[in-house]
């Protein structure tokens, strides 16, 4: 150990410790400290000790070991030491690890903390001021670095400020002096004076000494300019910098950024002071530089900018050119386009004229051929159907007169007469549906025939206690012949109902295919067919028989008829059966596309589902109740008739029943449900009933823009004037009071219906004159509020086909959206006022609008589309058809 004087700088030696004091001290790692009572503390590998200079004495003051918690006082793992130092003044005892941060421990008070530093590199020793806010700490690389902490300033010397290896691993300590610190190098001794202050560094200031562009020198005198502008191949550019801080030239740093290219900044390796930037694109660019002081620290940015202009075809003009070039392009290619468009559909219509003269001819011949066909199948028919009908018709008239004790009888008579007749027509139609199923095609609406024979047949399968429904049901339409697809559902419906015992279930469901085909699926639950006989079920004269079955009447025609009828129409059917689990059916039929064609309201052949019904009717079943299973919705004027006496309600039904289609409700409220779902031609209504009386019901309907132009005859017991004026005031159109004679009636509902066809008529006449000339309420004139509210209706409709005929996609459920009503109740309301339906109504309208048109002089193509038809022929077929001349010989008449 040796022992440095500061005042006289002698070095001397020191007494050799004894082998004992030195016992089980590892010397390997020194650190040596004096504190202000003339002890050193010296630092082992298991803990440090204390060494009185005066006395030459050294004991072991503390014990790091984690063996040892008693000499343990603060945790500081024993093999992360590196050396201690004790402070001038305090107690502390202060403790590096080779690590970026510093300890102290007080060995008085037993307490210790962790200090952070800002170096990022271990720290091996640790010299502290006599406030302790100073620091020199030993890094890697032999740096020495001034810590001021309250500052948190830092100053590194290292070889660039002539600082020689220190060692860090060796014996070469530090030691405190008055104005700094002195370590021990393999070189001799190293003075670092402690009064360098960091703060009174200024910050670097960095000019930019050269530009070169394209590897040539730039004009310095544009550096002063806001802009360089540069032409677009000028695209390499050099830039060389110095820092004008002459303090430690080799220890500054520099950074840089080209904003416009990148905006993060990056740092160069020390020395160098070029950077080089190539292939730029057109564009402006800000060039930064900045370097570092001999702190450390970045100082002023220095920046050039430079903007680099685009070649001349890359310039905004030229952009511009370019887009008025494909426009230009694209406009003359779409002109020529369109010339040769228009003179190949002039070629092609001619062609199609042509074509379709020659089989327009073809056709008559044709439909000449098959009406005289037609004719001889009509002839056999009538000889089969005439006697049945002499049979059937006494037979209807014996059940009305006939005793009692006749009535099963005759229902026996009556229900094989219709089974004959059915069975007659099928066989009539199994050779009579190829010559319909050529021509004579026309749409027919799935769901409503659907759920017009479901509610024909659900009377019969409650009887039978059978569960028939029809779900996910398709909007669609099929093309037929006339009664074609009627056969085809009744014949499953019948066939699935007779083959299924009672408590079983009859589903009917449809599903769209990816083919545009609709899967119509008949599934029962009943005995089921067994396989080996699955193949011939579709034959003529082939029926299943068996113990369960030879009950169940037939002739083995129907699904032979209804396989030849579905393929005739373009499909096909498919059959799954077992024996005990029941039946399944599916019919796929080829769909229409409904915008081909104007819909039209579909029905069930009455005739066809009464025969169905009474070949699977049972005998009590045709008791009394037989027909009110049955409606049907037909061509006859609809009647309403809303009464709570079931009797009286009967009565009047059976009264009136010959002449109109009744609907019935046996409440006010129901009766204005149905009002307003069905929108009937005259409404029958009781006054004294329950849940809404006839007065309210009267009320209601008038104030509904859906039923106030429905005529309302109040048939009541309340006879008296006070009820009757009541009756007026709610705009009752005529007040009968009971008991009433069915004659009276019937004149009655006939005179309403006669007066609101002269309604009808008057009101289509006026509503397509043109509004600036005779306004619908002005030829109208005064009348009943009633025919006001129709008017008020009518001008409604027009305003709103006004803003919309010209569209020709348009649909008849978009105008009903318009006046607040649905499909159905728009058809029912228009029907009733002008006698015409919305589509009629529409054509009507848009005709009208065209006459105006080519009578102003627009040509007829131009008319045609202006007025919403999308095809040319169909106009003039629809103009001819309204006003007699085509829209060419009209505008002949009227120029």
């Amino acid at each position: 150990m040796f022992k440095l004087d500061p005042k006289s700088k002698q070095l001397s030696r020191e007494e050799r410790l004894s082998e004992q004091q030195l016992h089980s001290w590892d010397w390997m790692n020194l650190a040596i400290s004096k504190n202000g009572k003339e002890l050193t503390y010296i630092k082992s590998s298991d803990g440090f000790g204390e060494f009185d200079i005066q006395n030459r004495t050294l004991k072991r003051t503390y014990l790091l070991r984690n063996d040892s918690p008693r000499n343990n006082p603060h945790p500081f793992r024993e093999d992360s030491m590196w050396a201690v130092s004790k402070g001038i003044y305090s107690d502390k005892i202060w403790i590096t690890h080779a690590e970026p941060f510093i300890s102290w421990f007080d060995p008085t008070t037993g307490e210790g903390r962790t200090i952070s530093t800002p170096l990022n590199e271990p720290i091996y020793d640790i010299l502290i001021s006599e406030s302790e806010d100073h620091f020199w700490l030993l890094g890697e690389n032999s740096n020495i670095n001034s810590w001021n902490r309250k500052s948190n300033l830092i100053r590194t010397f290292n070889s660039d400020d002539g600082l020689p290896d220190i060692g860090v691993y060796g014996r070469a300590k530090g030691a405190l002096l008055e104005n700094g610190a002195f370590f021990g190098s393999k070189k001799g001794l190293v003075l670092i004076d402690s009064q360098f202050d960091i703060k009174t560094q200024t910050p670097a200031k960095t000019t930019i000494s050269s530009v070169k562009v394209n590897y040539e020198e730039f004009d310095f005198d544009s550096l002063e300019e806001e802009k360089n502008t540069l032409e677009h191949n000028q695209n390499i550019v050099e830039f060389e910098f110095f820092s004008q801080s002459t303090a430690l030239p080799k220890s500054t740093k520099y950074r840089y950024r080209l904003l416009g290219l990148y905006d993060e900044w990056r740092e160069l390796n020390i020395g160098d002071r070029k950077v080089q930037f190539t292939n730029l694109d057109p564009g402006e660019y800000s060039f930064e530089v900045s370097s570092t002081n001999n702190a450390g620290h970045w100082g002023e940015v220095s920046k050039f900018d430079i903007n680099i202009s685009p070649p001349w075809w890359k310039t905004d003009i030229a952009y511009i050119l370019y887009i008025l070039s494909v426009f230009f392009s694209i406009y003359f290619i779409i002109v020529f386009r369109t010339r040769s468009l228009t003179k190949r559909a002039e070629s092609l219509e001619k062609s199609v004229q042509l074509r379709t003269a020659e089989l327009a001819q073809e056709k008559n011949k044709v439909e000449l051929l098959l009406t005289k066909k037609n004719d001889e199948f009509a002839n056999v028919s009538h000889e089969f159907r005439t006697p049945l009908t002499l049979i059937l018709g006494p037979v209807q008239r014996l059940l009305s007169k006939g005793a009692e004790q006749d009535v099963k009888q005759l229902n026996i008579i009556q229900r094989n007469g219709y089974r004959l007749l059915r069975m007659v027509d099928q066989m009539l139609n199994m050779e009579t549906f190829r010559v319909n199923s050529i021509v004579n095609r026309t749409p027919q609406d799935f769901f409503q025939i659907i759920w017009l024979a479901t509610e024909a047949f659900q009377h019969i399968a409650n009887e039978k206690n059978i569960v028939l429904k029809a779900d996910r049901l398709e909007k669609v339409y099929f093309e037929f012949t006339a009664d074609a697809f009627d056969k085809i559902i009744l014949n499953l419906i019948s066939n699935a109902i007779k083959y299924t015992p009672g408590g079983g279930t009859v589903e009917i469901s449809s599903l769209r295919t990816t083919n545009n085909e609709l899967l119509i699926t008949v599934k029962d639950s009943g005995v089921g067919i067994p396989e080996d006989r699955q193949a011939d079920i579709f034959e003529r004269f082939q029926r299943v028989i068996d113990t369960e079955r030879e009950h169940i009447v037939g002739a083995g025609i129907g699904l032979a008829l209804v396989k030849d009828l579905v393929e005739a129409h373009g499909g096909y059917v498919e059959l799954e059966s077992e024996v005990g689990k029941g039946t399944k059916i599916s019919t796929f039929l080829p769909i229409v596309n409904e915008t081909s064609f104007e819909a039209t309201e579909s029905q069930v052949n009455e005739e066809l589902a009464v025969m169905e019904l009474m070949s699977i009717t049972s005998q009590e079943s045709i008791l009394g109740e037989g027909k009110k299973a049955i409606k049907f919705e037909d061509t006859r004027n609809t009647v309403l008739i809303i009464e709570d006496n079931l009797d009286m309600l009967e009565y009047v039904r059976e009264s009136i029943e010959p002449n109109y289609h009744v609907l019935i409700a046996k409440n006010g409220l129901e009766g204005v449900e149905l009002a307003l779902q069905h929108v009937p031609d005259v409404i029958i209504s009781d006054i004294m009933m329950p849940k809404m009386d006839g007065y309210q019901v009267t009320k209601k309907l008038r104030e509904s823009n859906i039923t106030n132009h429905i005529p309302i005859i109040l048939l009541t017991a309340k006879g008296d004037l006070e009820s009757r004026l009541k009756g007026w005031r709610e705009k009752a159109d005529e007040y009968l009071t009971k008991p009433f004679s069915v004659d009276e009636l019937l004149l009655r509902i006939k005179n309403l219906l006669d007066i609101r066809n002269i309604l009808k008529k008057r009101f289509a006449e006026l509503a397509f004159k043109q509004p600036e000339k005779s306004p619908i309420t002005d030829e109208i004139g005064t009348g009943s509020s009633q025919d006001k509210e129709q008017q008020l209706f009518l001008e409604k409709l027009n305003e709103v086909l006004e803003n919309n005929y010209t569209n020709s996609e348009i649909k008849v459920s978009d105008i009903s959206q318009k006046i607040s009503m649905s499909e159905r109740q728009f058809h029912r309301k228009l029907k009733s006022i002008v006698d015409l339906t919305p589509r009629e109504y529409l054509r009507r309208f848009r005709l009208d609008k065209a006459k105006v048109l080519l009578i102003d002089g627009k040509p007829s193509n131009f008319v045609t589309y202006e007025v919403g038809f999308s095809s040319q022929s169909y106009f003039g077929k629809c103009f001819k058809a309204q006003y007699g001349l085509s829209p060419s010989e009209f505008v002949n008449a009227n120029t």
